[in-house]
């Protein structure tokens, strides 16, 4: 019984509130906790009291992009969300949450049309086939630009290349 008043006090207050005289840090700040807060009714209606011209324009934009991605993902708009990872690039801090997100969202839409659990060797296929887009990861690249410098790197600098993308010294050789 309690929740829905608490709903309708949420709503009351992001109404009451003047978004389009928010600063910039603020309105990132409000973002930040209604994201860390799980909020993600209160960040719907946040996103829907902005004017379009606002997440293009803001200093906030970094933010607005990871919470519209991380909302949708939470609504269980899978399609959309992928979409939205695609077509929007992402700070590199923001790359692991949403990095998780795009291989929560595959296991999900694959377990729908499963009837038994996905298990690891299920999980590891829908990785391989649904590798992250650019906007979330950047080491293709990096390794792109490395082996145009040096064709064929020794072990240090594999290493090194290891360590800057988050991969295995293995994944690098291959």
């Amino acid at each position: 019984m309690d929740k829905p008043m608490i709903n309708l006090y949420e709503k009351f207050q992001l109404d009451c509130l003047d978004v389009i005289s928010l600063t910039d840090d603020q309105l990132e700040c409000l973002c930040l906790v209604l994201e860390n807060f799980e909020n993600f009714r209160g960040l719907e209606l946040l996103l829907n009291l902005l004017p379009p011209t606002v997440p293009e324009k803001s200093l906030a934009k970094s933010v607005l992009l990871r919470v519209k991605a991380v909302l949708l993902f939470h609504q269980g708009r899978y399609e959309e969300f992928k979409e939205y990872i695609k077509l929007n690039k992402f700070k590199q801090k923001d790359h692991n949450l949403l990095q998780n997100l795009w291989n929560e969202a595959n296991y999900a839409e694959a377990s729908k049309q499963r009837t038994k659990p996905l298990d690891a060797v299920s999980r590891y296929r829908i990785r391989k086939k649904n590798i992250f887009p650019s906007s979330i990861w950047d080491a293709r690249e990096i390794l792109k630009q490395a082996y145009k410098i040096d064709a064929i790197p020794n072990i240090q600098t594999k290493q090194e290349l290891a360590k800057q993308t988050e991969l295995s010294v293995l994944q690098v050789s291959n």
